[in-house]
This record gives structure tokens, sequence and C-alpha cells, in this order.
């Protein structure tokens, strides 16, 4: 059995704990639910009073790196198409 402290899982063996490792499941008033977007976000703000103000930190610097990372492949993904030349429609070469 896993020991908790400060909200996280102790690993006496430090292994690297990945999502395979754990099985997640959303319950909402005793009723598991589905994993859609608007389910993920009302369990995260249900747990929000119980995390501390290290956890609400880490938390919010971990959001804003995965917002930057969206944003740079954005960025990038953006920059890619405006080198792919337009291929004219094959039906009009003959």
């Amino acid at each position: 059995m896993e020991k908790i402290k400060y909200g996280y899982p102790v690993n006496p063996s430090n292994q690297k704990y990945t999502m395979s490792n754990n099985k997640v499941q959303i319950f909402i008033n005793k009723r598991e639910m589905s994993y859609s977007r608007q389910n993920m976000i009302e369990a995260i703000y249900d747990f929000m009073p119980y995390l501390t103000i290290d956890d609400l930190t880490t938390l919010g610097n971990d959001i804003n790196s995965k917002i930057e990372k969206i944003r740079q492949n954005e960025r990038e993904s953006r920059e890619e198409c405006k080198n792919i030349p337009i291929q004219s429609n094959r039906h009009d070469t003959a």
C-alpha cells in the first residue's frame, strides 16, 4: 500500500510514476463519469480546496509551462505550413 506525503505518493523503490502505473477514475455524486473535458475540470475544482499553497503554486507553474509549450508548437506548425508549396488540383494537371 502506498503512503501519501504532502499529497503525493511516497515511492520507496524510487520508481518513476507514469500514467500506466495508476488507474484514474472520475466520480461525481458516487457515479463514475466519462473522461470529458467538463468532468475533468469539475474534478480538478473539487480537489482545489484540499491543496496547499505549494501544491497550487506547482500546479500553476505546470499549467503555465504547458500553455507555453502549446503556443510554441502552434508557432512551429504555422511556420512549417508557410514552407509547404500550394499544390495544384490534380484534375487541373493533364
